[in-house]
């Protein structure tokens, strides 16, 4: 049994080009797939925007001005990609920075200032926030998607908890490096994390 296939579909085929070295064809989508993908990253984007209005950093009413942002740059099977939150026609200048307390090597739109309290510039950098929050999202749809795919194979009973990112980064999961049935599987980030963004995983233990 080719576990790999079982676990994430077939492997894309491929061609031989007129030099005879082998170019890869791409699978079709089918609806299933288009419908999977749609899924995960309205789910992603519903999580990015709890992070945001859960740090604090940003008015509550103009979070949702920032998602539409990503969301419109976003289209299937494509990375979420947070840069078009900071999107804007006119930069900050570099007084302008200072008297905010910002980076004066980092660019900044007047739109995405504008979406941010000021009082919170003196412990937080705005656009690596973001950058974080999205990463945090990513992480936490992409084990949810994994544990799915593990119990729908079939042939996978165990999982592994694997640190990732900084080491030393979030000492409490140290404690949990040890082979779980699937159904239970502590659930990550563990509440005391306390890395920048959890990048720990669920692997397979065949």
């Amino acid at each position: 049994m080719n576990i790999f296939r079982k676990l994430f579909g077939a492997k894309p085929a491929q061609s031989t080009a007129g030099d005879g070295r082998s170019t890869p064809m791409s699978i079709p989508a089918t609806p299933s797939m288009v419908n999977a993908e749609v899924s995960g990253q309205a789910e992603m984007l519903k999580l990015l925007e709890a992070h945001l209005i859960q740090s604090g950093l940003f008015w509550p009413e103009k979070v949702p001005l920032l998602v539409d942002r990503v969301r419109a740059k976003t289209g299937p099977f494509q990375h979420i990609d947070t840069e078009a939150a900071f999107a804007g026609e006119t930069l900050l200048s570099v007084a302008e920075k200072k008297r905010l307390g910002l980076n004066t090597r980092m660019k900044y739109s007047h739109a995405f200032i504008e979406c941010c309290r000021p009082d919170m510039f003196a412990s937080v950098e705005p656009k690596s926030a973001v950058r974080n929050m999205h990463i945090a999202a990513f992480h936490v749809i992409s084990r949810r998607q994994h544990l799915v795919q593990y119990r729908q194979s079939g042939v996978v009973q165990k999982v592994r908890v694997s640190p990732m990112g900084i080491p030393d980064s979030c000492r409490e999961v140290q404690r949990l490096r040890a082979t779980y049935l699937i159904n239970e599987a502590p659930t990550l980030p563990v509440q005391t994390c306390s890395a920048a963004c959890c990048q720990c995983s669920y692997d397979a233990v065949i």
